[in-house]
C-alpha cells in the first residue's frame, strides 16, 4: 500500500536550503530519507519549471533506477497532476511540459549541455568522482546542484573535496557544506544508539551514522 511522507523538521530545512541556495554538499547519516527527498524536490522542479534539466548520478545503475521508480511513484500518488507524463523508462522520465528527469552515467556529463539541477547521490563512492565534480559546475551554470552522501575515506577523492570546500573567510562560498549525523532523526535516541553501535565496530558506526571520515582498512 501507499505510505505517506511526512516531514520531519531537519528535511523541512533542508527543503527550505534546496530552494535558497545553489550548491550544496550533504554529509549524512544513513537512513534520513535523503533519496526520497531530493526525488520530491526534482519531481517539483520538473512540473513547476517548464523544460527544466535534471540529472541524477549515483554509484550503479540500479541506484539510478531506484530513484527514477520513486519520482514517479510520487508523480503517481498526486490527487492533481498539473503536468502529463509522456513516458516512462528504467532511467528516464518525460513530462508534456518539457522538463527531464534522466539518471546518468556521470561520465556522460562532458557529452551533455546544460542542466538545471545536479543531484549526486552517495558522492563518496562513486568512481571517477574528481572528473565528474570538475564537470558539473560548467553544466550546471548558475543552477542548483545537490551532492550528498555518507563519508568514505580520509585521503578520498571525496574527502579531499569536502576539505577543499571548507568555508574561508573572506572568500566567496561556492558550496555550503551541510553536516547531518544521526542524532537530527527525532525517532533516533539512545536507546537506538546503543542498540546499533554494539553490532558495528566504532570506526564503522562513526563513518555511518556520525559523518566522519575514518583511515581505509580500519571499518
Amino acid at each position: 500500500g501507499k505510505i505517506s511522507f511526512e516531514l520531519y523538521d531537519f528535511q523541512v530545512e533542508l527543503l527550505k536550503k534546496f530552494i535558497s541556495k545553489n550548491h550544496l554538499v550533504l554529509l549524512k547519516s544513513r537512513q534520513l530519507g535523503l533519496t526520497e527527498l531530493t526525488a520530491a524536490y526534482a519531481l517539483y522542479i520538473a512540473l513547476t519549471k517548464p523544460k527544466s534539466v535534471i540529472w541524477y548520478i549515483a554509484r550503479n545503475p540500479q541506484s539510478d533506477a531506484n530513484f527514477i521508480k520513486r519520482v514517479h511513484y510520487s508523480y503517481s500518488t498526486l490527487e492533481y497532476k498539473p503536468v502529463n507524463l509522456e513516458a516512462y523508462t528504467r532511467f528516464n522520465l518525460k513530462f508534456d511540459n518539457g522538463s527531464i528527469i534522466d539518471a546518468i552515467n556521470g561520465s556522460d556529463i562532458v557529452h551533455r549541455s546544460n542542466a538545471d539541477l545536479v543531484i549526486i547521490d552517495e558522492a563518496a563512492w562513486i568512481k571517477d568522482l574528481d572528473d565528474i565534480l570538475a564537470s558539473i559546475i560548467p553544466c550546471a551554470n548558475n543552477n542548483k546542484i545537490i551532492i550528498q552522501t555518507t563519508p568514505s575515506y580520509y585521503f578520498s577523492p571525496f574527502h579531499k573535496f569536502w576539505e577543499r570546500i571548507t568555508p574561508i573567510i573572506g572568500h566567496r562560498k561556492i558550496y555550503e557544506r551541510i553536516q547531518l549525523p544521526w542524532t537530527v532523526h527525532p525517532e533516533r535516541d539512545s536507546e537506538w544508539y546503543h542498540s546499533v553501535k554494539r553490532v558495528m565496530t566504532p570506526s564503522k558506526f562513526a563513518m555511518e551514522y556520525e559523518c566522519e571520515f575514518i583511515k581505509e582498512g580500519t571499518v
